[in-house]
């Protein structure tokens, strides 16, 4: 009995010197810790900490990224932006030039005779199969005789533009009067095989004639 009693007075001992020794540096332990509150307490009762210094923050796994049709917005820069095919030299991306003058050039001209008797004739002009001709400029020259005056005629299906002439010489009988044509125009012909100039005047009396030349580029028809 006497040991036991010894034993526990021995405990009750320790106990009381250990917590005396120890009482120090819990406290200052716990003065150490310093805490930034940038706010109040939340509904919660927890407390904004605000962290010095940059973040690390790291993403777990493969996000989900979705793109609304409503919302979002996709665009290129082109400074910082580039598109890159990948065809094969044996496929490469189809490509067409429809529209460049330079490389489908029309200069074409046609002699057209109106005989004595007749008021009017025509010339043709062939166009290649599958486009269309887009007019820039169209001249002539036409020689009637003295008091007749022509008039152009350029007629796709059953579209007619009418184009006058210019007395620029007139000589006196029994010479023949001179006319000029000249005119810029942004016209479209075709699809179609040709396009018809007709030439006419106002007497029938000798024969007359002109030479008219279409300048212009072809387009391709093909869709």
């Amino acid at each position: 009995m006497k040991k036991a009693a010894v034993v526990a007075l021995l405990l009750v001992g320790a106990t009381i010197l250990g917590a005396t020794a120890l009482r120090e540096p819990i406290a200052s332990a716990a003065q150490s810790i310093s805490a930034n509150i940038t706010g109040p307490l939340d509904a919660n009762g927890n407390v904004k900490v605000h962290e010095q210094g940059t973040a690390l923050v790291g993403i777990t796994g493969v996000p989900d990224v979705k793109l609304d049709a409503t919302a979002n917005s996709v665009k290129l820069d082109p400074a910082a932006n580039g598109v890159r095919i990948t065809n094969a030299d044996d496929a490469p991306v189809p490509t067409r030039d429809t529209e460049n003058p330079a490389r489908q050039q029309f200069n074409d001209m046609v002699h057209i005779e109106i005989p004595s008797g007749s008021a009017s004739s025509s010339g043709q002009f062939q166009l290649p199969q599958g486009t269309y001709l887009v007019i820039t400029h169209v001249s002539g020259q036409a020689e009637l005789d003295p008091g007749q005056h022509p008039l152009l005629q350029l007629q796709f299906a059953t579209f007619k533009h009418f184009l006058p002439f210019t007395l620029v010489v007139s000589p006196g009988a029994p010479y023949r009067d001179l006319w000029q044509l000249s005119e810029a125009l942004d016209l479209i012909y075709g699809p179609a095989s040709h396009v018809t100039a007709y030439l006419s005047r106002i007497d029938t009396a000798g024969a007359a004639d002109a030479d008219v030349t279409l300048s212009g580029y072809l387009v391709d028809a093909s869709p």
